[in-house]
């Protein structure tokens, strides 16, 4: 009996045994890495740095691996890959720029270096160029005003400016800068139509700014105003502080009246380093005189006959103002204002008007009172008008 109960023991040991060899053994893991202080490498990043993430490359199955693949597994399929991320995509074109070259009128050679600003309302753009043909990058479809400097050149100033939008052709811009010599402030040669000097003028200097008229600066009040005398001509202004200048000259007579010679107007643009040398010619015109009458014959006075305005229109064109001026009641003083009558007449226009065909037209208190055409000549004329 204990015989046959060892015998089954034993068979049973054995069967046990032979059950557990036959079966596969589980996959071990490899052991984690134990990170110790003191023991990093000098080319491994600190705990605290970011480690850029890493995609592991591929793994391909060889002929000669035998390895079976782990319980439960499947191939990898496409949906399972790791995604790098996308290439950077295209940055956006450029804004439009505007392309210029700047030469020398005199030489017609290019200018390698010179500035420029753009001025469009509160916005406003500048920079230094130095290498010749540039591209500003000016705003497209945005209307500015453009100003281009050079040493020993006159500023240019271009006004209505507007780049081109896409997908458009860039504007492309050709400025011719003038020499100048450099002097202290302005300086003017002021000559009549046959080179001869003009030894008296009124020179009335205007301070500007980007709000400033374009065309009807010399109608606002003047930061100064001088009669001046020289024989040859030449008149130098005062220095001026680095800004931007309107210049009117009007020749005079001896009694500081106009003298029948256009006036002329320019503006510079002064960096406090630069001048200008300017030749100035005035050619002929009518120096206007307009002596205004009641019915009783007596001169009128706006004091007593209340506002009357003066216009002096040339053809097709009802937008021209005028200063007009008189001598001031009471004083050895004149007194001006824009297409009004300023003091009792006589009056006469302060900047002489070219020779032609003009239609005068007076108001009394914003009524028309007198409408007429007017034929003026060269020279100094006086004008009688009989006011209703």
């Amino acid at each position: 009996m204990m015989r046959a109960l060892a015998v089954c023991v034993g068979l049973f040991t054995a069967g046990a045994l032979a059950w557990s060899w036959s079966r596969p053994s589980a996959p071990v893991a490899p052991p984690s890495a134990i990170a110790h202080d003191g023991d990093q490498d000098a080319d491994t990043p600190a705990l605290d740095q970011a480690v850029p993430a890493r995609v592991a490359a591929p793994v391909e199955a060889r002929a000669d691996d035998a390895s079976p693949l782990p319980p439960n597994s499947r191939p990898a399929a496409a949906s399972d890959a790791v995604e790098t991320p996308d290439a950077a995509a295209p940055a956006p074109p450029a804004e439009q720029t505007t392309a210029i070259e700047v030469r020398s009128a005199a030489s017609n050679l290019a200018l390698k270096s010179f500035r420029w600003s753009f001025v469009a309302g509160e916005r406003r753009l500048s920079g230094a160029i130095d290498g010749g043909d540039a591209d500003l990058p000016l705003p497209p479809g945005v209307t500015g005003e453009l100003l281009v400097e050079a040493d020993g050149m006159q500023p240019e100033r271009l006004s209505e400016v507007t780049a081109t939008a896409r997908p458009a052709q860039p504007l492309r811009l050709e400025v011719y800068l003038r020499p100048t010599s450099r002097g202290e402030g302005v300086t003017l040669l002021v000559h009549d139509s046959l080179r001869r000097p003009v030894a008296d003028v009124r020179v009335d200097a205007f301070a500007l700014n980007t709000e400033s008229p374009q065309q009807a600066w010399h109608l606002e009040a003047p930061m100064w105003s001088r009669a001046a005398t020289a024989a040859d001509g030449r008149y130098t202004l005062p220095p001026l502080a680095p800004g931007r200048y309107g210049v009117q000259v009007r020749a005079v007579d001896s009694q500081g009246k106009p003298a029948p010679l256009a006036a002329f107007r320019s503006t510079y643009d002064l960096t406090g380093t630069n001048g200008f040398v300017e030749d100035v010619v005035l050619m002929p015109a009518c120096a206007l005189r307009l002596d205004l009458r009641d019915i009783n014959g007596a001169a009128v006075d706006p004091a007593q006959r209340g506002a009357i305005g003066i216009r002096l229109l040339i053809p097709s064109d009802h937008g021209v103002s005028r200063r007009w001026t008189s001598a001031a009641p009471g004083t050895a003083g004149t007194t001006s204002d824009v297409d009004r009558m300023p003091g009792p007449s006589p009056v006469w226009v302060a900047a002489p008007v070219a020779p032609g065909s003009y239609t005068l037209e007076i108001t009394v208190d914003g009524q028309l009172a007198v409408r007429q055409a007017l034929q003026l000549p060269s020279g100094a004329h006086t004008e009688r008008v009989l006011l209703p």
